[in-house]
């Protein structure tokens, strides 16, 4: 394997080179898929990362591997969206000459997609009259708007420069255009003028060397593949579970677009959006809990010969993992994001469960059908192992050990051999009060669990019955926001719902014209004109005794108190 020394490229250059069929970037199949998490963290690394380049401060290098080996590879993304997938490009172009990115990709993507596309429907800008010298130490000047809203004032999106050339009279153009912009006084004029040279040298301008990139050329993909997991070992690594899946990936190139396309189908099976997300390297962690019998994650551990337990058992839960959030987590409790469920490697027990069900009953088409006698069982660990904490790996590795026995015996799901198991982990057998009241999204969803949450900004809608402001500006405010933000007074409602009665007593509310149709979009509710609906200290201790009740009917579920009592209703 011979090495290069690192070079230098403009911004300009790099993203000419991003997909280009004549010798251009592109991402080695083994690379991960591009994931962002929320939007709020997602967008602040992109507006630091783009404030470091106009600041001229260092990003880190890439490393390519240039060659014309004919090995899969991925085009770049253009627009990102949550579950968008970089595709294996035809093999009739796998022997063409490129350069593929073994470090750097989530920079280069993230930089593709907001000069030239839209990221989450969102469009990047900068503020031309942001002054750094009176900014804030964390503001940047960058920031993103719906790509439907319109262009705000002394603004300039990111798309739109980039589609200047770097002409030299294009520059004077966009300068004089602002320049004579009447509403800008002199000081206000100097900063327009100084922020946009700096984001036409940095951006447009091919002069300035803003990217590192180190070449590395190889006679074959093993290799350079071990410069990829040395690279990985130091700094940010990659997990075990991204090792793991990068050898698969060198035996079965399309491996991780079927991991994609299989968490797709159980984003859909979920509500759609936005849906339980189970991603690719949660696959993996399943599908080697199913074949070593533990959660715990060693790369070095998977030989070869794994690697074809690996695809044999994604047969088998590329079936069975769409069809149980379906019938598990969604039309039994529209469970339909995954913020809601707190503790999530608790759940593989469950599904380990399913998938040997399955593979024990390989040629029964209604396998799902036997499975249904035993759900209560199912529903009830799902419930304690989330309030309960039965998560930890250990836990977690001996619980999906029973539930693979027992199926393998086409027995019931062990949840009373599970519980010994738990209480020997020093962890309690029944929900506490404290811990039910301290989940409240996945507690009012179990005990509605027909209602579907609305989200705002990830955020599940939740209605306080009692509104919290009703009370405003009297001495006993505190007092009584206090007693109605708890969850025996919250019902998951949407948002506008909320506005609506914010200031009113519930039962002027429900008993007027505009509120009496919404009186069935609430659970537990006591007669309107009951005393209990009169006092919000009455109706929260009513519809308190009404939701344990519900737990001890529908789920078998006593909640108690810390020391081990069941409260008094």
């Amino acid at each position: 394997m011979s090495q290069g020394n690192y070079e230098g490229i403009s911004i300009r250059e790099a993203m000419e080179k991003i997909n280009n069929i004549a010798n251009g970037w592109f991402l080695p199949q083994i690379q991960l898929q591009y994931v962002w998490g929320n939007r709020d963290s997602s967008e602040e690394y992109v507006c630091l990362l783009l404030d470091s380049l106009l600041r001229r401060f260092p990003i880190g290098g890439l490393v390519l591997w240039e060659t014309d080996a004919p090995v899969p590879y991925r085009e770049f993304l253009g627009d990102y969206r949550p579950g968008a997938v970089a595709k294996i490009v035809p093999e009739e172009r796998w022997g063409h000459h490129k350069s593929l990115v073994y470090d750097g990709q989530q920079r280069l993507q993230t930089l593709f997609t907001v000069l030239f596309h839209q990221f989450n429907g969102r469009v990047l800008y900068f503020d031309l009259r942001f002054n750094r010298e009176t900014a804030e130490p964390d503001e940047t000047g960058f920031f993103f708007k719906d790509a439907a809203e319109s262009t705000p004032d002394f603004s300039i999106s990111l798309m739109r420069l980039m589609g200047h050339s770097d002409d030299p009279s294009e520059k004077v153009a966009v300068l004089t255009q602002w320049m004579g912009d009447t509403r800008l006084d002199e000081r206000g004029r100097k900063v327009v003028l100084a922020n946009l040279e700096a984001l036409w040298s940095v951006f447009v301008a091919r002069d300035i060397k803003s990217i590192s990139f180190f070449p590395v050329k190889a006679m074959d993909d093993h290799d350079v593949n071990e410069v990829f997991r040395r690279l990985n070992t130091g700094g940010v690594p990659l997990t075990q579970l991204e090792m793991v899946l990068a050898k698969i990936k060198e035996a079965e190139p399309y491996f991780e677009e079927n991991l994609w396309d299989v968490s797709d189908q159980i984003r859909r099976s979920t509500g759609g959006v936005p849906g339980y997300h189970f991603s690719a390297p949660d696959i993996v962690q399943l599908l080697y809990l199913l074949i070593f019998r533990t959660v715990r994650v060693e790369a070095d551990r998977v030989t070869a010969a794994d690697v074809r337990l690996f695809l044999d058992w994604f047969n088998i839960i590329r079936e069975i993992l769409p069809t149980v959030s379906r019938y598990v987590f969604f039309e039994s409790f529209h469970i339909n994001a995954t913020d809601l469920v707190p503790r999530r490697l608790a759940i593989l027990p469950v599904l380990a469960y399913f998938a040997t069900l399955r593979k024990e009953e390989p040629h029964q088409n209604d396998w799902w059908r036997p499975v249904t006698r035993n759900l209560s069982s199912i529903f009830a660990y799902f419930i304690k192992s989330q309030l309960c904490e039965w998560s930890t790996n250990t836990m977690v590795t001996a619980f999906s050990r029973a539930a693979c026995i027992a199926a393998k015996r086409n027995g019931d799901f062990p949840l009373d051999e599970i519980a010994d198991i738990a209480v020997r982990k020093n962890r309690r057998r029944e929900v506490s009060f404290d811990q039910f009241e301290g989940q409240i999204w996945f507690s009012l969803k179990i005990l509605t669990p027909n209602r579907q949450y609305l989200f705002e900004d990830r955020r599940p809608q939740i209605d306080h019955v009692f509104p919290k402001g009703l009370k405003n500006g009297t001495l006993e405010e505190q007092e009584y926001t206090k007693m109605v933000d708890v969850l025996w007074n919250m019902q998951p409602t949407p948002a506008e719902l909320n506005n609506y009665k914010r200031m009113k007593h519930p039962v002027d509310f429900f008993a007027s014209p505009e509120g009496r149709p919404f009186l069935v979009s609430y659970d537990f509710l006591p007669l309107l004109d009951s005393e209990e609906f009169k006092d919000a200290s009455a109706f929260i201790e009513y519809r308190r005794a009404k939701m344990l009740e519900y737990m001890r009917n529908q789920y078998g579920i006593v909640v108690e108190n810390t020391e081990g009592t069941v409260p008094e209703d």
